[in-house]
């Protein structure tokens, strides 16, 4: 738990930095919603290729030397502010190599998970790990917001170097061997995704859950992404503003995985899926509707809760379905929702430049619930499932 902590506090901060130079260096969501693209088109580019790592090669080593790799970006993307050498471009190409990365790494800490408590403690285990990742959520953002504005962003980017520092140390000196199922190591990587693509077409049930988290992540998930255009346009907030929203949608998000812990084994895990995915739609239009900081925080608090319980509970029932053998490549089909949402956050920071965040806000609202109603209802292999 305590490297997941590390982890969890270097990925949100470097969030929290990110999208907050991309808005303050030009004022524009278009450059926001494009570094939040960048980030997201190298996880989809990365994510299948590190599935098939993930099965092939030693996982806790695979996390430790990406992580490591993660703690250097951090302190170098510090060091690039400190001496005000910072530019747009630099902030794009962090922004693409941080993705990459993270895309090879995450199907690797997510099935490290199966390796450490086995099928029988999954669902609970893998609650357990997002609630770990979303308590920092809470913490992480308004620990970024208060730094950025006290001591500047650059003090944010050298915590999360610090946090990766940490999760490398605890999985190297505190965790022991673990038991693993490897895939044929002389088999052509292009080969190995091909066959993890063909599990899961032979799986009508799977397919059809990731194509729903996709579509799901790329309209309803970036409603995180483009806090810090709707923190300063909507409500005329500033670093701590921003921070405070932020760790609103961290306490939802806590909240959402303390749902998730108690009714992981639940038979009633689908309905929880489709009652998070029309939760997220009806809050966000709701927050088109406010100027006031006070409702605000009540509706990112709400959004975190369902937006946790909608991801996280939609992962549990596809890990619950998989493999040990196909468990990586899995994880990693399904981490390309984590890049479709930055993707969507593109699109959607279009929208904002020409209707204003608010209008946006409630344009995904809509979409996102229509899309959920309309799988659900066609797609025979879902309404089985829930």
């Amino acid at each position: 738990m305590v490297s997941f902590v590390g982890s969890g506090m270097g990925f949100h901060g470097n969030q929290v930095a990110l999208g907050w130079l991309a808005f303050d260096l030009t004022g524009d969501t278009r450059a926001l919603g494009f570094a939040l693209f960048l980030n997201g088109f190298a996880l989809v580019a990365g994510s299948l290729f590190g599935g098939v790592i993930a099965d092939r090669f030693n996982r806790r080593n695979t996390i430790v030397g990406i992580q490591a790799i993660q703690m250097g970006m951090a302190f170098l993307m510090a060091l690039l502010v400190v001496f005000d050498a910072l530019a747009l471009w630099h902030l794009y190409l962090v922004s693409l190599f941080t993705g990459l990365v993270m895309s090879l790494a995450m199907p690797s800490r997510q099935a490290f998970v199966y390796n450490l408590v086995g099928k029988k403690c999954l669902a609970n285990a893998m609650a357990l790990n997002m609630g770990t990742m979303n308590g920092m959520r809470l913490i992480g953002p308004a620990i970024a917001g208060v730094l950025i504005a006290w001591l500047g962003v650059e003090s944010v980017y050298f915590l999360s170097g610090g946090g990766f520092l940490l999760s490398m140390a605890v999985i190297l000196f505190y965790v022991g061997p673990t038991k693993q199922e490897y895939a044929p190591s002389r088999e052509s990587p292009f080969r190995a995704m091909g066959e993890g693509f063909g599990y899961m077409w032979r799986h009508p049930r799977l397919f059809w859950m990731v194509m729903l988290a996709m579509g799901g992540a790329a309209l309803g998930i970036p409603f995180r992404d483009l806090i810090p255009a709707f923190a300063v346009d909507a409500l005329g907030q500033g670093p701590e503003g921003f921070g405070l929203l932020l760790s609103m949608v961290g306490l939802g998000a806590l909240l959402g995985s303390v749902t998730v812990a108690s009714m992981a084994s639940s038979r009633y895990r689908g309905l929880l899926v489709i009652g998070g995915g029309l939760g997220i739609g009806l809050f966000m239009i709701g927050l088109s509707f406010t100027g006031s900081l006070g409702v605000a925080l009540v509706l990112f608090l709400v959004l975190g809760w369902v937006s946790t319980v909608f991801t996280t509970m939609m992962n549990i029932i596809i890990q619950m379905d998989v493999d040990d053998e196909f468990r990586g490549r899995m994880a990693s089909i399904y981490m390309v929702t984590f890049g479709v949402h930055p993707m969507g956050a593109l699109g959607l920071g279009a929208v904002a430049r020409e209707t204003g965040i608010a209008d946006a806000y409630m344009f995904a609202g809509l979409a996102m619930i229509g899309f959920l109603l309309f799988m659900v209802v066609w797609r025979k292999e879902l309404r089985s499932r829930f």
